[in-house]
């Protein structure tokens, strides 16, 4: 069976019309992310987080952390814990902004906080603890993998 140039020029054209159908669909259903929602305003205010950073290198340990199997033991350094403290560990998931939590920061007499992460999905975190004390901001960044 021979088919006609008239034929041939309508079948090509209509699978050009249905491969550019099916790559709309395809991107318009991609998830597509900043780093965060606020990502604008954070980068404005990107100088007071280097000086806060710069406040806690200062410290030669100011937060350090321990995996204990379903726990994160995070401890302070005790010249932070003042009446006036109070922080924020958020846990940044750059794969996945739905996996992104937000912890406030309360530790114990003994300097400590146990997390628990049994429930984190496994894979890279970016753990970020800002804080203030004795009216000071302070600024750690820390990259695990749970």
């Amino acid at each position: 069976m021979k088919i006609s140039w008239g034929t041939k020029i309508v079948i090509l054209y209509s699978s050009f019309v249905a491969m550019i159908a099916v790559l709309v669909f395809l991107s318009v259903n991609q998830k597509i992310e900043l780093e965060s929602k606020d990502y604008y305003a954070k980068e404005l205010a990107f100088q007071s987080r280097i000086d806060a950073s710069q406040n806690a290198n200062a410290f030669a340990h100011s937060i350090t952390y321990e995996k204990k199997s379903d726990y994160l033991i995070l401890e302070i350094n005790p010249v932070f814990l003042s009446t006036d403290f109070k922080g924020e560990l958020y846990c940044y998931r750059s794969s996945d902004s739905d996996l992104d939590k937000k912890i406030p920061l309360q530790f114990d007499a003994n300097h400590q906080q146990f997390l628990n992460i049994k429930d984190f999905k496994k894979g890279y975190y970016d753990l970020e603890f800002s804080w203030s004390s004795h009216t000071k901001p302070y600024f750690k960044k820390i990259q695990i993998h749970i």
